[in-house]
């Protein structure tokens, strides 16, 4: 993708919590880019995501999107081989959160579909920019009590909320929409 001038515009598939908490605030003070259109199965999610760009169009349906030159694609992981190849497939530059794909086989797929069209795929991994992640790895890196035998590391927790927005668990209580387990 090369910079231009011109508002990169831009849709955001999936507006749960990932988005709400990261996506959508960041974009609304960036003045390069221009948020066309939000999407999301969950209307509530569209409504929140609307009262930060009340201007965007907003749908249910992906296939609906037109006019934009990328997407940010925060789906549940079991959606995103479909949804990342679906946008390549339209031209859009694509950023999507992690896993790229559940398996390694739809991942390479991706990336040589990327390569293809000269468009720009990005997973989105950013923890490693946290400053407790920086703290652990200054520890790790400078050694202040020696030699580092065994690390155990618990990071987050049981997100609150379920897929359509209420009380409960996230997406990732869900085998087949986080894309199974570890024998997947």
């Amino acid at each position: 993708m090369k910079y231009t001038e011109q508002l990169l515009k831009i849709g955001v598939i999936g507006c749960g919590n990932i988005a709400q908490t990261f996506h959508l605030p960041i974009l609304k003070y960036q003045n390069q880019v221009e948020v066309l259109w939000l999407v999301d199965t969950n209307t509530s999610n569209l409504k929140k995501a609307a009262s930060l760009f009340p201007a965007a169009h907003q749908t249910t349906d992906m296939k609906a999107i037109e006019g934009i030159d990328a997407v940010i694609i925060a789906t549940p992981p079991a959606l995103h081989f479909e949804h990342v190849k679906f946008a390549l497939m339209k031209s859009w530059n694509v950023l999507v959160e992690k896993p790229l794909a559940t398996n390694f086989n739809d991942a390479g797929t991706l990336v040589t579909l990327a390569q293809q069209k000269n468009l720009t795929l990005c997973v989105n991994l950013n923890r490693r920019f946290l400053p407790h992640i920086k703290i652990l790895k200054d520890i790790i890196s400078t050694k202040p009590f020696g030699d580092i035998k065994k690390i155990k590391i618990f990071d987050g927790g049981r997100s609150i909320g379920n897929i359509e927005g209420e009380g409960g668990q996230t997406f990732h209580s869900s085998l087949t929409l986080s894309g199974g387990g570890g024998d997947a």
